[in-house]
């Protein structure tokens, strides 16, 4: 995956992000590839649904 957790989380706690395609499409330029995207779109699902749920410290 050519993003880091780290912002991932950054997207979510800082930017505003709801979901993984927000963070792919328009916090990142993951989207703009879709080799890139279908790659990285399970691990920042996760991601990002840990985050919103607080599972995440």
């Amino acid at each position: 995956m050519d993003l880091t957790a780290a912002e991932v989380l950054w997207a979510v706690r800082h930017e505003g992000a709801l979901e993984t395609e927000d963070v792919l499409d328009r916090r990142s330029r993951i989207g703009l590839r879709r080799d890139r995207r279908e790659r990285a779109q399970p691990a920042v699902a996760e991601l990002v649904d840990k985050a919103l749920h607080g599972v995440l410290a």
